[in-house]
């Protein structure tokens, strides 16, 4: 019987440690990275009216509005580009986007927004900073769907921009609304300044530090099975437990001993563990990180019931990293190419073909790293906001840009 579990699958083979990194390779690495970032801020502050454009040794400084913002949010003890004040608990790095501007978050406006809670109840946090990003531009008024609608209206009301507001107005249940508004926004900015641009990205993106174990999280793909010994300890506190069994040696060939039964003999070890892995999960004792947050009631009291057991939140793989996440490789002896094979699940797919294992294994190494999660916090308390991002954090970069003898890329 083939086995579909990849927590028994003896062809999915692990990427190798990347071994040791030089000192120079590390500085340059950091380096690249510092100044991607800085260029990245400097955009945004650019985007938002903030900040002139070009360097700070080229000239380039804050608008009028680019002080404003950045003495308010000082002002506030955020001091953007840097760490807020205090100690900061040990933890990971995630980012937020939003359209509202707040220096605490809160779990009981949970529900209250546009987010849709697709991935259990809390409050939810990209490892991806373009993730976050994009999450607050859509919801900060330049959304396809607004500018299709924006453009949709001014056809249609001939060019005439106050019948065009009327429409909008019309169109919607609440006027008021997040997408009512964010359509008003953009035939706003077309009225003054033509329709050629779209008004600059409103919203905050929030860099953050979580104070909990990654490993300490539900994950939501993942079956029982492989979740970490912390989470299958939390959720046996409130009854969901893995099958229990074990794989042993026989005369000829390996037996299942599976919650006081035992099995048929199969001729591999391997074979009797993809087959006690499909009996536990075809049972529904091996369900995956969804099915027991699902199965279990309220989307509120499950998140409830598993902070209590010690899960501090949920984690599930963002959109862009979910087919490197399903990658595994396939000797010659099984493909009709004669060569090692890197494919995921999907039939249609070709999958990468490589003349070795080194080659296969180096390839699903850099698809794997490639791989970011979203995580759903429950407890607000866990976050502290580190950054608001903004344009005191384009001043003080640009003195640590200069200071490592480059410039950010344009």
């Amino acid at each position: 019987m083939s086995g579909t579990n990849q927590l028994f699958d003896p062809l999915r083979i692990q990427p190798t440690d990347p071994g040791q990194v030089s000192l120079a390779d590390a500085w340059s690495a950091n380096t690249k990275l510092l100044t991607d970032y800085l260029a990245r801020q400097q955009q945004e502050a650019q985007d938002q009216g903030l900040w002139t454009g070009g360097q700070v040794w080229e000239g380039g400084h804050p608008t009028a509005a680019g002080v404003v913002n950045a003495a308010g949010q000082t002002a506030q003890g955020v001091m953007m580009g840097t760490t807020a004040p205090g100690d900061v608990a040990p933890g990971f790095t995630a980012f937020h986007g939003s359209p509202h501007d707040f220096d605490a978050f809160d779990t009981s406006k949970i529900g209250t927004g546009e987010g849709a809670q697709a991935y259990g109840h809390g409050l939810y946090f990209a490892g991806n900073e373009g993730v976050a990003r994009s999450y607050r531009d859509t919801l900060s008024g330049n959304s396809p769907d607004a500018v299709h609608d924006a453009q949709g209206l001014l056809r249609d009301s001939g060019g005439d921009f106050d019948k065009a507001s009327s429409m909008n107005t019309d169109m919607w249940k609440d006027p008021n609304s997040a997408p009512a508004q964010q359509v008003q926004r953009i035939l706003d900015h077309w009225r003054t300044n033509g329709t050629d641009s779209l008004p600059p990205t409103a919203g905050h993106m929030y860099e953050v530090n979580i104070g909990a174990d990654p490993a300490h999280f539900l994950d939501w793909d993942k079956p029982l099975s492989e979740q970490s010994q912390h989470v299958q300890d939390a959720v046996a506190q409130i009854g969901i437990k893995p099958a229990t069994y074990a794989v042993r040696p026989v005369d000829n060939g390996f037996v299942v001993d599976y919650e006081g039964k035992t099995s048929r003999v199969f001729p591999t070890q391997d074979a009797a563990q993809n087959a006690a892995a499909q009996t536990a999960k075809m049972q529904g004792k091996d369900p995956t990180g969804a099915e027991m947050y699902r199965h279990t009631g309220d989307p509120a009291a499950v998140a409830q019931a598993l902070h209590q057991a010690g899960i501090p939140g949920i984690r599930y793989l963002d959109q862009g990293s979910r087919a490197a996440a399903n990658l595994t490789i396939t000797p010659p002896t099984q493909t009709v190419s004669g060569k090692w094979m890197v494919k995921g699940d999907d039939y249609n797919s070709q999958g990468q073909h490589f003349d070795t294992q080194a080659e296969a294994q180096k390839y699903l190494a850099e698809q794997n790293a490639k791989a970011t999660r979203n995580h759903v916090v429950f407890d607000a308390n866990t976050i502290d906001i580190l950054r608001k991002y903004g344009i005191a954090g384009l001043i003080a970069g640009g003195g640590a840009a200069a200071a490592t003898g480059t410039q950010p890329q344009q």
